[in-house]
């Protein structure tokens, strides 16, 4: 009978509590992701045919709400602070260039997409990275540092929970095909939003702030809707 090592035994422990917090927030993100097609389809007769800024809002109320309350709570812990921006300001520099040029790229390429469209601007330019780096970045981010930092040290516990959050931010948006969205863009969406996703956790992690994500997503968003 092999005898395992305390060491051994520590790591084989630390990587199930690991896998186990990934699992978890997988899980999470399925809620998510039945929650919002549910509050969608209860909404949108009343609401959807609308200004689409009114829309926008409404439709994420049953996110915004909870996540302010929390915010207001915990607003260190969910990055309200500014952090080590400074401190970082190179590589914040280089993560919005590329983010920009990406997807200028993509729409000199593919041309319009469905969320081109300037009536759809304030939505998508302020009230989606509010929301969602305030959830992804900020209250998601939050609760798997907590858990992570129990067995993994601080910067290793950022590291994993950029890519956690990151690839289950990324995942939800394959929901979209469910709305009517053309499976090929859903997939390059899905793609984008994962990779830039970790990218966006990855700032998050190396400078406490969940403000330098919501630049990026903001300036991604803008790129994307504007009709020139």
């Amino acid at each position: 009978m092999t005898i395992q090592a305390p060491a051994q035994k520590y790591r084989n422990g630390t990587n199930l509590y690991t896998g186990v917090v990934f699992l978890a927030t997988c899980a999470f993100s399925i809620l998510f992701v039945l929650s919002n097609y549910l509050n969608f389809n209860w909404l949108s007769p009343g609401f959807e045919a609308t200004n689409p800024t009114v829309w926008g809002i409404v439709q994420r109320l049953f996110i915004f709400i909870p996540v302010a309350l929390i915010s207001l709570w915990r607003p260190r812990q969910i990055g309200f602070q500014v952090g080590k921006i400074k401190q970082h300001w190179r590589m914040l520099a280089i993560m919005l260039a590329a983010n920009v040029a990406v997807m200028a790229a993509y729409r000199i390429l593919a041309g319009a997409t469905p969320y081109t469209d300037n009536s759809m601007l304030i939505n998508e330019v302020i009230t989606v990275p509010v929301v969602e780096e305030f959830m992804w970045r900020g209250v998601v981010f939050a609760a798997l540092l907590v858990a992570l930092r129990r067995v993994h040290p601080e910067a290793q516990a950022g590291i994993l929970a950029a890519w956690f959050s990151g690839i289950c931010f990324g995942l939800i948006h394959a929901n979209n095909a469910f709305f009517g969205y053309p499976l090929a863009f859903v997939g390059l969406q899905t793609l984008n939003a994962t990779i830039w996703g970790v990218v966006y956790g990855i700032a998050r992690a190396k400078t406490g702030s969940v403000w330098p994500s919501f630049v990026f997503h903001a300036a991604m968003n803008l790129v994307v809707a504007v009709v020139l």
